[in-house]
């Protein structure tokens, strides 16, 4: 089976989308992902602090025990969040290439008009 020039472009279009949509995820997630000081910087490591304080108070306050379940509860959300960007990543480069595959293989034929005649 041979494709015409319009779909080798469409299966080339798509096979690129794929592609630069996957290099797009991995480059905001991965380091994300890859770095997590970064994240307990700041939530995981203010959620540290709100439990330090919690264990040093007599009478903790209701509200600091939910500030620091929440910020636990918003690391872990993220860091799903993350795992599933990069899950997804891996999903459309894998697709790009096996469209790739497709389109490689299939031989190229130029579009037939017709002739004039003269």
């Amino acid at each position: 089976m041979q494709c015409s020039s319009a779909q080798w472009f469409v299966l080339a279009a798509l096979a690129s989308l794929q592609a630069i949509s996957a290099i797009v995820l991995m480059a905001w997630a991965f380091p994300l992902f890859a770095d997590p000081p970064l994240l307990a910087n700041g939530v995981s490591h203010r959620a540290y602090e709100l439990d330090q304080l919690l264990a040093s108070t007599s009478a903790p306050s209701p509200v600091l025990k939910g500030m620091a379940e929440h910020y636990r509860w918003l690391f872990w959300r993220h860091m799903e969040g993350v795992e599933a960007t990069l899950g997804a990543a891996v999903a459309l480069l894998g697709s790009s290439a096996v469209t790739f595959a497709i389109l490689l293989s299939q031989p190229r034929r130029a579009d037939k008009r017709p002739s004039t005649g003269t």
